[in-house]
């Protein structure tokens, strides 16, 4: 399986999530802007691939991030492929769930563990039929047309929409940790129209207490 994920302007998390990451995939790819010097260092630094792209910004769009998934999802099918996004943490047991995966399906953990509030939520926000885009696996071939919302500019749904896609979605008995801010109620996530949020309070020394589900005060 292959990774791909979007970092833009977010190396202070990328730093953290490759170290525990990077070992899960075969390959790594990380997508960011131009004007980004300092992930493509955190890639080298881990043994992960970098595009730089100017893709998010077409038609005046404030970040649209699923366009440049769609530029990661073409360098890597046909093969199976998990979105993770830069501030995610995945546990020791996401090798034991993605031995026998249904190549119609998109997967999805159950739980996604918020590291700096001690809160842990369900992905199944949507009855089953969606999943969120902060760990998403499947499997595309060459002549699929799965990709992305082409019209919206920034964050918001268009991960939702691309897992209805699929025929199914599954939720595999497994926890991601989520180290970056979660929007207020009623409110967009903080960084859906680009990065805007303080550094990342955690370093690679917190990784084992943070997979405990352990809040390390930021």
């Amino acid at each position: 399986m292959d990774a791909l994920t979007i970092c833009v302007n977010y190396a202070d998390y990328l730093t953290v999530s490759l170290f525990q990451n990077r070992k899960f995939f075969d390959r790594y790819l990380v997508i960011t802007d131009t004007s980004d010097s300092e992930t493509p260092k955190v890639c080298i630094e881990h043994g992960a691939e970098c595009i730089k792209t100017d893709v998010f910004y077409e038609n005046n769009a404030p970040f649209a991030k699923g366009r440049a998934l769609d530029m990661g999802i073409k360098c890597l099918w046909p093969k199976w492929t998990a979105i993770v996004d830069a501030d995610i943490l995945i546990p020791p047991s996401f090798e034991e769930l993605t031995g026998d995966l249904d190549a119609g399906a998109i997967y999805g953990p159950r739980y996604k563990h918020h590291c700096q509030y001690g809160e842990t939520g369900s992905n199944l926000h949507h009855g089953g039929t969606a999943c969120a885009g902060f760990l998403q696996m499947f499997y595309i071939g060459v002549d699929a047309a799965f990709l992305h919302p082409s019209t919206s500019g920034h964050c918001g749904t268009d991960d939702v929409l691309f897992s209805t896609m699929f025929h199914e979605v599954q939720y595999l008995d497994m926890t991601a940790y989520h180290m970056g801010p979660i929007a207020d109620s009623g409110k967009d996530n903080i960084n859906w129209r680009g990065r805007v949020s303080e550094r990342c309070p955690y370093v690679v020394a917190d990784i084992p207490l943070l997979l405990e589900g352990r809040q390390v005060a930021p």
